[in-house]
Formats: structure tokens, C-alpha cells, sequence
């Protein structure tokens, strides 16, 4: 009879630290998450700073740790069979660039890790590349050139931006890991009439996320004040619109040597109509990138 209750007691002892702990945790989480009232008080500052947000203002901030990213170093022979026809044709016509062609198609791989692949004929390596019409090219045909590259190569990067240029369109697509987007791990397409005419591309391989507990990240609504005083500075009174807002990762250093592990800081990206580019915020000291 002793020993059921105290099955009992110690059943209920369980019960009641399940609970405690759970309460402890939503408290917790609740920490970092945006109020309402801050998410008016800083709606009503923008709106004072002539800046419209035509997009939802994010609300989680927890606590964040960076990421290892290797230095910029590719294989060669996997590139050169990546780019060209026929790889047995290809020649190195310099070092520091590196720069390869098979007479018509040209791989530059600069020392700052950057690559370019440029084919006047258009690319038609991958199998749903090739573009047989000379009429303008419209987007989402263009997006369906450049995700036939990206699917058969890099599965894991994603279209982050289209913008439309003299010639066609550039497509910017950005590597994901754990749902975050890595911004400097980044390729770039031309898609032209003839097709993808041009390919660039910078990237570093990712290691995990660094060792060490996460950091507190400064709060959204922390990171649009500093963005609306860097806007005001910059562009002075004339109106802005917010278009989105979301959080990446942005490696600030960078190398060629193999080896080498770099940090990735996670940045608030803040985009704006009429900008190709978004303000870059970094999330832990609330600092301007650019």
C-alpha cells in the first residue's frame, strides 16, 4: 500500500517538472519573440521616416551560432567537365587567373575564388538548357534555363532574385542549409536570347555550424532602426519601400587555401524597391554591412 503511494507521489513529481520545465521554456522563448507593441512602435517609426513596409515584419530573434564555411577552392577537372562539351578539347592558357577554353567557351577561375564561364553560342551542357528561337527570352522561361543547371549540379541552391537586364535576365540563386539562406555562397546567371550565355559563381563548402552556444542576435525591429537611420543618411528624405526582410548567413572573410575555415554571421537582409542589392545588417552588433 506504502509503495503504491508512493508510485504515486513520485508519478505526480514527474508530472508537475514536465510542467514546470514546459513553462520555464515557453517563458523563455517568449524572450525572443516581438510584441506587438514593438512591432507598432517601429511600424509608426518608419512611417515617420517616410519609408513604407510592404512586407511582414519578422518577429523570432533567438540566440544564433555561425557557421564554418571553407575557404573558395574548386576542383578543376570537375569544373571544366561541369562547363564544356568536350573536355578533352579544353586548354589552360594561363595561371593567377586560371583560364580555360575550348575555342569558343572560356573558364576564368580568379585567385579571389570567384568563377566565370562565358559561352557566346549559349550553354547546352545539361540536358533542358538549350534554347533553339532567337526571340526575346521571358522570365520564367529563363528561370527554367538556369534551374536545369542548378538541379543537375547544385540541388541545394535556390533562385533568391530575377532582375531584368538589357540583354535578358540575371538570376541569383544562393545555397540553403537548415532553411537559412548563405548569401555569399552565391551563382549568377545571363540568360539571353541565345540562352545562358554567362555563369558565375563564388562559394565555399559547408562545414555545420560552429562550435560554442548561440549568441543573442539583435531584434528586428533593433535592426530597422538601424536601417532606417543608414537609409536617411545615405538616400536623405526620399521615400522608401520595403519590399522584404528575412535573415541569411554572410561569410566576412574569405581565402583560396585549402584548409582554411572561415565564419558565416547571420545578417538581417533588408530589401528595397529599385535596389538589385539588400542592406545587410549584421545580426549581432546591429552594424551596417552594407
Amino acid at each position: 500500500m506504502q509503495w503504491e503511494r508512493a508510485k504515486t507521489f513520485i508519478i505526480l513529481f514527474f508530472v508537475l517538472l514536465n510542467v514546470s520545465l514546459f513553462a520555464i521554456l515557453r517563458l523563455e522563448n517568449r524572450r525572443y519573440i516581438l510584441t506587438l507593441e514593438q512591432e507598432q512602435a517601429i511600424r509608426t517609426v518608419l512611417y515617420r521616416n517616410n519609408i513604407s513596409l510592404e512586407t511582414a515584419i519578422m518577429r523570432d530573434h533567438a540566440p544564433m551560432r555561425s557557421l564554418s564555411i571553407s575557404g573558395f577552392y574548386y576542383d578543376e577537372d570537375e569544373l571544366i567537365a561541369m562547363f564544356f562539351d568536350n573536355p578533352e578539347t579544353v586548354l589552360r592558357l594561363s595561371e593567377e587567373p586560371y583560364l580555360f577554353t575550348d575555342g569558343y567557351s572560356r573558364l576564368t577561375i580568379s585567385i579571389n575564388g570567384f568563377i566565370e564561364f562565358i559561352n557566346p553560342q549559349g550553354f547546352t551542357r545539361v540536358a533542358g538548357t538549350a534554347r533553339m528561337q532567337d526571340t526575346p527570352v521571358e522570365q520564367a522561361e529563363a528561370e527554367a534555363l538556369s534551374n536545369a543547371f542548378i538541379a543537375q549540379y547544385f540541388p541545394d541552391f535556390r533562385l533568391d532574385s530575377v532582375f531584368p537586364s538589357d540583354e535578358g535576365w540575371r538570376l541569383y540563386y544562393r545555397q540553403v542549409y537548415r532553411n537559412y539562406k548563405i548569401y555569399t555562397n552565391i551563382i549568377q546567371f545571363l540568360v539571353t536570347p541565345i540562352g545562358i550565355r554567362e555563369i558565375e559563381m563564388q562559394f565555399g563548402r559547408i562545414e555545420g555550424f560552429a562550435s560554442g552556444p548561440p549568441r543573442i542576435i539583435v531584434s528586428p525591429d533593433e535592426a530597422l532602426l538601424a536601417f532606417i537611420q543608414h537609409a536617411r543618411n545615405v538616400l536623405g528624405n526620399v521615400p522608401v519601400s520595403i519590399v522584404d526582410m528575412d535573415r541569411a548567413f554572410f561569410q566576412e572573410n574569405s581565402s583560396t587555401q585549402r584548409g582554411l575555415t572561415h565564419h558565416a554571421i547571420p545578417v538581417y537582409r533588408i530589401s528595397v524597391y529599385g535596389f538589385d542589392m539588400p542592406f545587410l545588417i549584421n545580426a549581432y552588433t546591429n552594424e551596417i554591412i552594407h
